[in-house]
């Protein structure tokens, strides 16, 4: 009975905040509070301690207490072996493994013709997906969303390597920068194309 008020409640909260909120766009093609996963945590708890209550007071069918061990357990392989896999990957390959095979795999091409760049001198990575920006940070340069730049001129105080990665054909605002700072194509790919430029201090 708690875990399905904690369910009721936990769902119902994300469904108004997915209603009362605009979804997102701007790293995502269409994104809601009821989408993520993560979110259900409250429910996912309870659901484990009953599971665990039934289980030890045995109260159920030894039939039904094998179901809940093994259904326990399986669990708790699943998360060990999709957090080891996730750790690993980061910590030893510098990479986030799981989402970029899953939802990037056009990273692992561009962080190895990043990375080289950012090793030699010190890079900003600009992009006008969130995400893609985010994970380039393995590559060891620094990054910065389009959108956070638009309505902003680019100033440092010293020379700086910009690359650019943007659609096969430009928006405004890439279209923008490249005019602007003469920025040239350094890379080509079928969707994609990385152009560079240096920012001088002002």
């Amino acid at each position: 009975m708690l875990f399905m008020i904690t369910l009721f409640l936990n769902t119902a909260y994300l469904v108004c905040l997915s209603l009362l909120l605009p979804p997102q766009t701007g790293w995502t093609d269409f994104w809601t509070y009821v989408q993520e996963t993560r979110y259900y945590a409250p429910s996912m708890l309870m659901f484990i301690i009953c599971f665990f209550y039934m289980t030890l007071e045995g109260k159920t069918h030894p039939t039904w207490n094998k179901i809940n061990q093994w259904i326990l357990l399986s669990s708790f392989i699943f998360s060990t072996a999709i957090i080891s896999y996730r750790t690993i990957g980061i910590a030893f390959f510098k990479r986030d493994n799981y989402n970029i095979k899953y939802l990037y795999e056009e990273l692992w091409r561009l962080n190895a013709v990043v990375k080289p760049i950012a090793q030699k001198q010190q890079t900003v990575f600009i992009s006008d997906v969130y995400r893609t920006t985010e994970y380039t940070k393995f590559s060891g340069a620094s990054t910065i969303t389009l959108e956070a730049i638009q309505n902003m001129p680019l100033k440092t105080s010293k020379s700086l390597n910009v690359l650019l990665y943007t659609t096969q054909e430009p928006s405004r605002d890439e279209l923008r920068l490249i005019r602007a700072y003469q920025a040239k194509p350094i890379k080509f790919w079928k969707e994609r194309t990385l152009y560079q430029f240096t920012l001088n201090p002002k």
